[in-house]
């Protein structure tokens, strides 16, 4: 009996409070009935991750409005410093983005690689999560420990609608990396023409070279963009 009382103390120890099982469950009635006892908002699973990181995640968008409702703690930090206004924003949900906010989210606030929110950009392109970030204070000129910007992010997965938000925003296009590559090498590799037009008419130099000695018209010619290399090419681009 000693053994098998142990056992369950064990395993009570090592189980999930009662509001996270609900949300891992997608259990929302029970959610709202253990807030509307009093459970404790600010819980964590066995990983560190929160209640409203888990419900953000999950897309559980229903269970996030019910815990913001209860006074919950928006700048909680994950294991690798996310915050929920970090996945909200790379998952592009603008009304919880800027619920979070108006709920003092920190905007400015970093994850342990110096990504910001607004580096965390959306699969998709969602210029209006952008505009709610900028409009909070967000600096559009920040970089990560690897001088990445959400400049040299968006250029990259093709957000051309962002781009022109940030550019706008008066984000800077000769900006590097530390491997000394800039928004439109990032763009010519991947073949964004659109998005390559933009940067050179913001004036993007064309003659950059990052550590392996490549520029962006390097880059395009060693993946086959051949519109992007006429483009280059045009605006002054020898090698």
């Amino acid at each position: 009996m000693l053994v098998v009382a142990a056992l369950i103390l064990v395993l009570a120890a090592c189980s999930d409070d009662p509001l996270i099982n609900a949300i891992q469950d997608r259990d929302v009635h029970k959610v709202q009935s253990l807030l509307e006892q009093g459970n404790e908002v600010n819980v964590y699973n066995r990983a560190g991750d929160s209640a409203l990181a888990i419900a953000i995640r999950e897309a559980q968008l229903d269970v996030v409005q019910l815990l913001l409702q209860h006074n919950i703690d928006v700048n909680v930090h994950g294991v690798l410093g996310v915050t929920p206004l970090m996945l909200a924003v790379s998952a592009g949900y603008v009304d919880i983005t800027r619920e979070l906010l108006e709920r003092g989210a920190d905007v400015k606030a970093l994850d342990h690689s110096g990504n910001s929110a607004l580096m965390l950009l959306p699969i998709r392109d969602e210029p209006e999560v952008v505009r709610l970030l900028l409009g909070y204070g967000a600096d559009v000129h920040h970089g990560n420990h690897l001088g990445l910007n959400s400049l040299m992010v968006a250029a990259y997965m093709g957000h051309e609608q962002i781009v022109d938000v940030l550019l706008e925003a008066g984000a800077d296009v000769n900006t590097r990396m530390r491997t000394g590559q800039t928004a439109l090498m990032r763009a010519a590799r991947q073949g964004n023409n659109t998005i390559v037009k933009r940067l050179l008419a913001a004036g993007a130099n064309v003659d950059f070279r990052d550590n392996d000695d490549d520029s962006a018209l390097s880059l395009a010619l060693k993946k086959g963009h051949i519109e992007t290399v006429d483009l280059l090419r045009a605006a002054g681009a020898r090698r």
